[in-house]
This record gives structure tokens, C-alpha cells and sequence, in this order.
């Protein structure tokens, strides 16, 4: 069910993205949807089982393609020396992008994450 609503969700918002009800707007990093984000970070950061990677991928209902790359970022977030969170912009009100800094063996990278709001709650969608 969350997966049906998190792949509806994404598909709409790209529709919507092409009419003139598309709404792009900065959040920035010191606002409350960025603080949720951080904590989303801290949790799959503590998580030394693996678990909540695979249960983020479990509910995200992506194509095997997409799915490999939410993995793939959701590891980086979760190996990386250092993590910040730089900027923060929604699409349409409930898909948000953000952009986190981060060093990975020993090189700093930026990269741009998706995530979606269903049912009161963000979940990560996959790199941008």
C-alpha cells in the first residue's frame, strides 16, 4: 500500500511538474522538513544491521534500476566520514530535494536526494 502511495505520489508530481500548478520552492536548511531529514540520516547512520536500508527499499516500490540506485545512495549516506546536509527545496509540496555534502573515502562529494512525503511521513525515493 505505502508503495503504491510513494510511486502515485512520484508520478503525479512529475506530471504536475509540466503544468503551471508545479510549484518550486527553497526551503533551505534550518527548517523543520530539514530537520526530519537529518534524523532520517542519524537513523540510517546508527543502523549497524543493514535493516533500514532494506526495509527503505522494501517500501519504495521502484522499478530494479531505480531500486539500485536508492541503495546505492542510502549506502553512501550511510558510509560517508562526514554528512551535512546543505540545502533543502520542495516540488509540488509533498516531493522534496536535498542536497547533502558528504566525504566518502576520504573525497568529498555532493549529491542530491529525493525523498517523498506520504501519509505524514518522508521516505526516501532515490538520487536526483
Amino acid at each position: 500500500m505505502i508503495r503504491t502511495k510513494v510511486f502515485i505520489l512520484l508520478l503525479l508530481t512529475a506530471l504536475a511538474g509540466c503544468s503551471s500548478e508545479y510549484k518550486h520552492k527553497e526551503l533551505g536548511k534550518d527548517c523543520p522538513k530539514a530537520d526530519e531529514i537529518r534524523s532520517m540520516i542519524k537513523k540510517l547512520r546508527a543502523d549497524k544491521s543493514g535493516t533500514v536500508i532494506e526495509g527503505i527499499c522494501q517500501d519504495a516500490g521502484l522499478a530494479q534500476q531505480r531500486l539500485a540506485a536508492l541503495r546505492f545512495m542510502l549506502t553512501q549516506i550511510k558510509q560517508a566520514q562526514s554528512i551535512e546536509l546543505t540545502d533543502l527545496d520542495s516540488f509540488g509540496g509533498n516531493i522534496y530535494r536535498a542536497s547533502i555534502t558528504l566525504e566518502l573515502n576520504g573525497r568529498p562529494r555532493h549529491i542530491f536526494a529525493l525523498l517523498v512525503e506520504a501519509d505524514n511521513k518522508l521516505r526516501w525515493a532515490g538520487p536526483n
